[in-house]
C-alpha cells in the first residue's frame, strides 16, 4: 500500500506542477506536438542531472527508502568487472532513458486532456506513475527484490515494457490532435 501511495503521490505532484506550468505561459507559448515532446524531454533531462549529480542514495535520504537503498548502493559497489559496469554504468544510463520515455508520454497525455477535454488521459498518466514509481520502483527498494537473483534485471524489464505501452498509447491517442495548438 506504501508503494501504491508513493507512486500516486508522485504522479499527482509531477502532473500538477506540469499542468500550472503550461496554464502559466500557454498564453505565452503556443503549445504543439513538438511542444509537448520537448516539455517531456526536458522535465526527463532535468531528473537526469538532478541524478547524476547525486551521491550514492542523497535523493534518497530521509524517505522510507532510504535504508534499502543503502543496501543497493552498498551491494552495486562490490561488484567487479564487467557486472560493475553493467550495474553501475549501463543499467542506470538506460533507466533514464526509460524514464524519460515515460515523462514525454506522461506529459503527452496531459496535453491530450487538454487539447480534447476529456480526462481519462490525465488519468492514464497519473496511472503510469503509480505503477512506474510505486509498483515498481518504491516497491522493488521496499521488498529487496533488486538485490535478488535478477532482481535488477527484472524491474528493468518491467519498466521498458511499461515506456513502450505508455509511449505507443500516447503516439495513437495523440494522432487526432497532432496538429492542435493549445
Amino acid at each position: 500500500m506504501v508503494s501504491l501511495t508513493n507512486g500516486f503521490f508522485s504522479g499527482f505532484f509531477e502532473l500538477s506542477a506540469s499542468f500550472i506550468l503550461i496554464l502559466l505561459v500557454k498564453d505565452k507559448i503556443s503549445f504543439d506536438l513538438n511542444s509537448i515532446i520537448s516539455f517531456g524531454l526536458a522535465i526527463g533531462s532535468f531528473e537526469c542531472l538532478l541524478v547524476a549529480f547525486s551521491k550514492g542514495n542523497d535523493l534518497l535520504k530521509g524517505t522510507f527508502l532510504e535504508e534499502e537503498s543503502k543496501k543497493l548502493c552498498n551491494y552495486l559497489s562490490q561488484l567487479i568487472g564487467l557486472k560493475y559496469y553493467s550495474y553501475n554504468v549501463m543499467l542506470p544510463a538506460i533507466e533514464r532513458i526509460i524514464a524519460t520515455i515515460i515523462h514525454v508520454s506522461t506529459r503527452g497525455f496531459l496535453f491530450i486532456s487538454l487539447f480534447s477535454g476529456n480526462y481519462i488521459f490525465l488519468a492514464i498518466a497519473l496511472l503510469v506513475f503509480i505503477i512506474a514509481d510505486g509498483l515498481l520502483g518504491s516497491y522493488y527498494y521496499v521488498s529487496g527484490k533488486f538485490l535478488r537473483k535478477n532482481g535488477y534485471i527484472l524491474f528493468y524489464l518491467e519498466f521498458s515494457i511499461l515506456a513502450s505501452v505508455s509511449l505507443t498509447l500516447f503516439i495513437i491517442y495523440i494522432a487526432p490532435w497532432s496538429d492542435s495548438v493549445l
